[in-house]
């Protein structure tokens, strides 16, 4: 029997004086700011929390004053948006690690840490596959995720399974249980590594012809998680090679650094567990291999030539073939800069988790598809 180093038990709702199940995974945030510049209120998030995401170059800036205590970072980041008004996620529903400049929109949204499940749209549809009637309700919801941890892929690009356990319209009728996704059909699920975010469309049973909203949709998410997610970077990277950075149990090596002449780069690591490691940290190895352990984000910074501006960027790298711990990377072609550091986000726990969502009066369209 395999066993794993923690499961994840997320409550589908957690009373106050509970222990949270996810300590360790994200830290609670307290916010107390007055009078103060989003981007600087961010900034602040981003300290105290731990975690990150990418703000837009530039939006339209205001001060806001923004006091929480106790909630998750996504639910911090949801009121920083809403406060400012005009920032928002990417509208998409495979986008979850950055914001965008635009007015911001209300969804339904359940939060339980480290994750944000929120709906992206719904439908009434209309549907008639001879000989059977398809008639439904679509919901797309969309998971989201703190970049403390990481979901490992299931399938197609999915960050593993979501399942409706309870959906009622505001007219009392039930619209379980869901229909079965028919053969053939495409774009029902995805996401991706760089998104930080996975979606499911998920079929319902047709609302009440007279139904406004769906007055509760319980949610219960599945899969296997990367946490305990650390930066290691390597400054100099070209001086770098040889070096050892430790993670956990995890030490992560610069092997090679090579900048070619199109002004790309490649480059390589060695993961190595620590032989005083304990057993069942090891014995997870089976199944959480150490090169599925370093995650798709990897960023390098760029110094560029006197005058070019910004003065310095970052570009992000992707994971290439990986064996036995060995990684192999290539750099985008980054123009005649120079390669100050590189960063790689190396998850030092893995195992099977899930999590439990309530969401609440979830808007019906009046007319079918």
């Amino acid at each position: 029997m395999l066993l794993l180093p923690f499961l994840l038990l997320l409550p589908a709702q957690a009373a106050p004086h509970e222990s949270d199940p996810c300590k360790g995974l994200s830290r609670p945030v307290d916010l107390d700011l007055q009078d103060i510049d989003t981007r600087a209120a961010f900034q602040a998030l981003f300290r105290q929390s731990g975690s990150k995401l990418y703000l837009p170059e530039s939006f339209p800036e205001k001060k806001i004053s923004c006091r929480v205590k106790g909630v998750t970072f996504l639910e911090a980041v949801d009121a920083l948006c809403r406060l400012n008004g005009s920032l928002r996620y990417y509208p998409s529903p495979t986008s979850g690690g950055e914001l965008h400049s635009g007015p911001w929109t209300e969804r339904p949204v359940s939060y339980r840490r480290p994750f944000r499940l929120s709906v992206y749209d719904t439908a009434r549809i209309r549907e008639l596959r001879y000989p059977i009637r398809g008639d439904r309700t679509d919901v797309t919801l969309v998971l989201q995720w703190a970049d403390v941890v990481q979901p490992m892929w299931e399938g197609e690009e999915t960050a593993g399974k979501i399942r409706v356990s309870r959906a009622e319209d505001d007219t009392g009728r039930s619209l379980l249980p869901p229909l079965e996704k028919p053969p053939g059909t495409e774009f029902m699920e995805g996401g991706g590594e760089w998104s930080a975010a996975s979606y499911w469309i998920v079929r319902l049973q047709p609302a009440a012809p007279g139904a406004r909203k769906i007055a509760s949709l319980d949610a219960e998410w599945e899969g296997r998680l990367l946490s305990g997610v650390e930066e290691a970077t390597f400054e100099n990277p070209e001086g770098a090679v040889g070096k050892l950075l430790r993670v956990g149990w995890i030490t992560v090596t610069l092997v090679k650094f090579e900048r070619n002449k199109d002004e790309s780069s490649e480059y390589s690591i060695r993961l190595s567990s620590d032989p005083s490691a304990p057993a069942k940290w090891k014995e997870s190895l089976k199944e959480f291999p150490l090169e599925a352990r370093i995650l798709t984000h990897v960023v390098e910074t760029i110094l560029q030539p006197a005058g070019c501006l910004p003065p310095t960027m970052e570009s992000m790298v992707d994971k290439g073939e990986a064996k036995d711990g060995l990684i192999l990377f290539s750099g985008n072609n980054s123009g005649e800069g120079k390669v100050t550091d590189v960063t790689f986000r190396v998850a030092k726990e893995a195992g099977p988790a899930r999590a439990s969502f309530s969401l609440r009066d979830v808007l019906l369209p009046e007319e079918p598809r």
